[in-house]
């Protein structure tokens, strides 16, 4: 775990309440952009998209919701970059690239959803880390 950075814990994922539920806050560590190419280059995706799929399972046993939807999580790449995770029916996590840090905006999230949500996000966050040097 040396690979985390002291000013990576002011980007820690969080969970705040607000009104209809309880929402993820999640934020990409400041460096991205110089971790994408590589992780790509590394086929990482797969491993996102493998524990995107195990989420799914989980959640199919969890909720109504997969009956109603082939695939709970939708993964949208940009390169290496994980742009957008549809959940559910119509809830999701936007990424969203501002001048001093990028978020997961979340749409129509507050429930469990955003928690399976948040599980996919943090574990991509976790694998970008790991390929500092």
């Amino acid at each position: 775990m040396n690979n985390i950075k002291l000013s990576d814990f002011m980007y820690l994922p969080s969970f705040v309440k607000g009104e209809g539920g309880i929402f993820p806050n999640i934020s990409l560590p400041r460096d991205y952009k110089n971790l994408i190419l590589e992780f790509e280059k590394q086929n990482r995706i797969q491993i996102i998209e493998d524990f995107s799929r195990k989420v799914n399972e989980f959640a199919s046993r969890q909720t109504i919701e997969k009956m109603m939807t082939e695939q709970f999580i939708k993964l949208k790449w940009d390169g290496g970059l994980l742009r957008h995770m549809g959940i559910g029916i119509h809830g999701g996590l936007d990424l969203e690239e501002g001048k001093y840090r990028a978020v997961y905006q979340t749409h129509n999230l507050g429930g469990l959803n955003g928690f399976y949500g948040a599980m996919v996000a943090i574990n991509y966050i976790f694998e970008l880390v790991k390929l500092r040097d």
